[in-house]
């Protein structure tokens, strides 16, 4: 396998493929905001809790669930940046479907809507 040194690479492609772990970073924080959002909640229950710790908990698992796809659609984004994959709107929508239609396949009521 090759490698490559990293002080080698372009910024611009050194950007690209981080593109996809500081997404990661970054749902991970979100993560960590829900969780504490939902140990508030159950720290001082009052009379609509039950409703918001039903909430909470479907956001958490609504995030945790997508993350696999909004990665899939970064290193997309980064592919189509760095020139691996044509930059066409009929090629990106045919993606942008497909992964759709995956998501929703395989999340059910889980899957986020327009």
């Amino acid at each position: 396998m090759w490698t490559f040194p990293p002080a080698s690479w372009p910024p611009q492609l050194a950007d690209l493929a981080r593109l996809p772990s500081d997404l990661t970073w970054g749902r991970v924080w979100e993560q960590t905001r829900l969780q504490r959002g939902l140990f508030e909640l159950f720290q001082r229950p009052d009379a609509q809790a039950a409703e918001r710790i039903a909430k909470a908990l479907r956001d958490g698992a609504r995030s945790l669930a997508s993350l696999p796809f909004d990665l899939a659609r970064a290193q997309h984004a980064a592919a189509v940046l760095a020139g691996a994959w044509p930059r066409s709107l009929l090629e990106s929508t045919r993606f942008e479907q497909q992964l759709d239609a995956i998501e929703r396949l395989a999340l059910g009521p889980l899957a986020r809507s327009v």
